[in-house]
């Protein structure tokens, strides 16, 4: 799915959290630009139509409330936006250019499971049960 997203500027007032942008400096989009075109990639990750090659380091959810976005760092809660469709493609990219974390719920749905990508590349994996009711609650596209 092709697809524009539109995120209303909020201002959280005092101290925030600040992302880590892994080494690519402010070349990493950490939210959706206006009126850019992007693609749903087939392993789930967000893309640019126009730069492909441009690292993303948020994702798109799909929930009962709508649609939301998440900068993709733990600790990072998803925002809600608007995402306007505009085309299908077949076959999708294929992905591959994730930056950041994953979710999961576990199994057990007493836990969860953290995907992340250190500064070498490698999987690094750690999980927390602090929060899985909220996790489920917030992240309900996950099967």
């Amino acid at each position: 799915m092709q697809f524009y997203c539109d995120v209303a500027p909020s201002s959280p007032g005092g101290l925030c959290r600040t992302p880590s942008t892994y080494g690519f400096g402010d070349s990493l989009e950490l939210s959706p630009v206006k009126n850019e075109l992007y693609v749903i990639c087939k392993d789930g990750s967000v893309q640019s139509v126009n730069e492909p090659d441009r690292p993303i380091g948020w994702e798109l959810h799909d929930t009962p409330n709508g649609w939301r976005f998440r900068i993709s760092q733990m600790g990072f809660e998803s925002q809600p936006c608007e995402v306007t469709y505009h085309s299908r493609v077949d076959p999708p990219p294929v992905g591959g250019r994730r930056v950041g974390s994953r979710v999961f719920a576990a199994y057990s749905r007493e836990a969860a499971v953290y995907e992340q990508d250190d500064e070498d590349g490698e999987p690094e994996v750690t999980s927390n049960t602090r929060n899985i009711v909220d996790d489920i609650k917030n992240f309900a596209w996950l099967s």
